[in-house]
């Protein structure tokens, strides 16, 4: 059962006083009691700069506290059991940061420590969230979606170095696919919004759209399905807030072109839809009875079958399946490289109006285990109590 013990909040930090070359460390809480196996430290960082756009250092670490030696008189800082720096390089704020460790120690100590850049005598300062999670799971208890070797996953925390409010231009993908899988916008008008912490999604960051905002990623092959018969799945964690079908992630002209569509909606029909290459066969499914303002988890499954079998798609919606169909369709990709987009039709179109936290794209199905680990990881992070996703 874990034990969260919360250090600061959202508090803010000043290291004016500091000469060039200097350091400052503070002890943000100390003597805390560890007879649990497992520490996660978890460091938000929501502003963090030095003024004039000049350099400086910041580093949050739990260490052994050897005040319980046999002289308890005498205060020391043990070994250090994890810790995570941040670089201040203007006004970025490099987001949300967690290490986990094995607790070696009957008490531990948590310490900021600040350095000035040697060349600058400028203001440092940190805006910071830092909380300690104590628990008595196995060390390596830590999965995440990265154990699913997707090709595309976007979690609103990672991926960028955004404060609370600030557009959205890039969205780093976290997936095998790399770069070519990043969701970006250039024009400015049509850029979604980071929110740190959301309520509704149980205090963890979101991307918020507007119902014009779009992101994508440039044309290229890192989404198809090459050959007759691959497999993909589409997981996302969403929430719409005004009425109308919204895309999610969707290919570009898929239903002209060939590839796919997810969406989530208020009112009409939600819809997952396959097209093949030349869009001469489709599989397109559709589903009622979802809720405005509610956080939902829209698996969708597409299980590739060489030819002449059919091919099957398959929905769920919250753990809960919706509905299935089947076709016999060709390759999954465009007759021409189209853009992957998210939040919106195309680079250009966007109408989701709400918020995503998490976005997962494979070029295949989920085990019956992974599909678990993945449902246990949503609960866990978003506050829900979904039975499976795509399973």
């Amino acid at each position: 059962m874990g034990t969260k013990i919360g250090i600061i909040r959202r508090t803010t930090y000043d290291f004016g006083d500091l000469a060039p070359g200097g350091s400052q460390t503070l002890v943000l809480r100390r003597s805390i009691p560890a007879d649990l196996p497992r520490g996660t430290l978890m460091v938000r960082v929501h502003a963090l700069s030095v003024g004039g756009g000049s350099d400086g250092d910041v580093v949050v670490s739990v260490r052994a506290d050897g005040f319980t030696t046999n002289d308890p008189s005498q205060l020391f800082f043990g070994e250090t059991l994890a810790s995570v720096a941040v670089a201040a390089d203007g006004d970025a704020a490099p987001g949300y940061f967690v290490e986990t460790f094995g607790v070696s120690s009957d008490h531990l100590m948590v310490q900021l420590e600040a350095t000035q850049d040697a060349s600058s005598s400028l203001a440092l300062s940190v805006r910071i969230s830092v909380d300690l999670l104590l628990d008595d799971a196995p060390l390596d208890d830590t999965w995440t979606p990265a154990a699913l070797d997707a090709a595309g996953w976007w979690r609103a925390d990672l991926g960028h170095a955004l404060v609370d409010s600030d557009p959205v231009p890039s969205w780093a993908n976290q997936g095998a696919a790399g770069a070519d899988a990043d969701l970006g916008q250039g024009t400015s008008t049509l850029q979604p919004t980071f929110v740190e912490s959301h309520a509704s999604f149980n205090g963890q960051a979101v991307i918020d759209f507007d119902g014009g905002d779009v992101l994508y990623a440039a044309a290229g092959p890192w989404w198809e399905q090459t050959a007759d018969g691959e497999s993909l799945t589409i997981v996302a964690v969403a929430r719409v807030t005004a009425g109308g079908v919204s895309a999610v992630s969707y290919t570009q002209t898929a239903t002209t072109y060939g590839g796919f569509n997810l969406a989530i909606n208020t009112s009409g029909a939600g819809r997952w839809y396959v097209y093949d290459q030349g869009a001469a066969a489709s599989i397109v499914m559709t589903y009622t009875g979802n809720v405005q303002d509610a956080v939902e988890v829209l698996g969708a499954v597409y299980e590739g079958a060489v030819s002449p079998t059919n091919d099957v798609r398959a929905m769920w919606l919250d753990g809960s399946f919706v509905n299935s169909g089947a076709n016999d369709l060709g390759v999954i990709a465009a007759s021409t490289d189209r853009p992957f987009s998210v939040g919106g039709g195309s680079p250009t179109a966007g109408n989701l109006t709400g918020q995503i936290a998490e976005l997962l794209y494979l070029k295949r199905l989920l085990t019956a285990a992974e599909d678990a680990d993945l449902t246990q990881y949503l609960n866990a992070r978003y506050g829900l109590s979904l039975t499976g996703v795509t399973q």
